[in-house]
């Protein structure tokens, strides 16, 4: 026992890696070499739970205590929460779920086997957010990757890294498709402004319904849907009563106001002065 201990010291000090040993009873009369192995491989385990060393064989230590249809719903919603880009949520479902690993001591095989389980529903959650037909799951390479995780700890860390840098690449994704929906939105406005358009009209124009896009548009924009269309049409009021000699009337028409009156409330209600009045001021 002791010279395993040194063992594992100096290869520690002089080669700067932790070393993992699991080393059996002493043989009997009795004891086959299977047997030996057994407890060997028993001890060796261990360390899946109690960290890098050298372990010796005691007693049986492990168990098959958590149920797969428990194991599945556990991490079907941990991916529902990192889908949600709710991080803190999955890792807390994660975290709980690990430590009833460590609590039944289960076979450090079938955690493994457990961990590559989650792997997989982190590509299926990839592959449902990004709606992308051709977006590949691997399978190959992430499994030997597992597989050499020497503990628990490990395993739970490489996960959460995984989870965090997936959640932080659908934030980012997720903003830059709202950018740019938002952005071809501003842009079918300014081009149309002279037109019946109108929330409904909008949605449609990029495919979303109108209450999503309008919660999208308030807070990117800081304004209400109607309030900007209005703000834009003003504008664009203003660089033609300034800029050109065309009718009052035919200004509110171009600007998309179908009744003259109307139009002439809006503009002093936003200008504080009437068509005429900011034509003559500005001309």
């Amino acid at each position: 026992k002791e010279a395993c201990l040194r063992y594992g010291d100096a290869f520690r000090t002089q080669f700067g890696y932790r070393l993992m040993g699991g080393v059996s009873r002493m043989r009997t009369m009795e004891t086959t070499v299977e047997k030996l192995y057994e407890q060997a491989r028993d001890a060796y385990d261990r360390g899946f739970y109690e960290g890098y060393g050298m372990y010796f064989y005691q007693s049986r230590y492990f168990s098959h205590a958590l149920i797969g249809n428990k194991t599945a719903v556990i991490i079907n919603q941990m991916g529902e929460y990192f889908a949600d880009c709710d991080y803190e949520k999955g890792k807390e479902v994660l975290e709980h779920f690990f430590d009833e690993i460590e609590r039944v001591r289960l076979v450090p095989e079938e955690v493994l086997a457990i961990g590559f389980e989650i792997y997989l529903r982190y590509q299926k959650v990839l592959y449902e957010k990004l709606n992308d037909k051709t977006f590949p799951l691997k399978k190959s390479g992430f499994q030997e990757t597992i597989r050499a995780m020497g503990t628990l700890t490990e395993l739970k860390l490489h996960l959460l890294h995984i989870a965090q840098n997936m959640v932080g690449n659908f934030v980012l994704f997720q903003n830059r498709s709202i950018k740019s929906e938002i952005t071809e939105v501003l842009e079918y406005m300014s081009n149309h402004l002279e037109e019946d358009i109108s929330l409904k009209s909008a949605a449609a124009h990029v495919n979303l319904s109108e209450s999503y896009l309008s919660h999208l548009f308030k807070r990117e924009t800081d304004k209400s849907f109607s309030d900007y269309l209005q703000k834009k049409r003003i504008e664009l009021a203003k660089t033609l009563l300034a800029k050109t000699e065309k009718s009052v009337a035919d200004i509110a028409s171009q600007c998309g106001y179908e009744e003259y009156s109307y139009f002439c409330r809006v503009f002093k209600k936003s200008t504080g002065q009437t068509p005429n009045e900011y034509r003559r001021k500005h001309k």
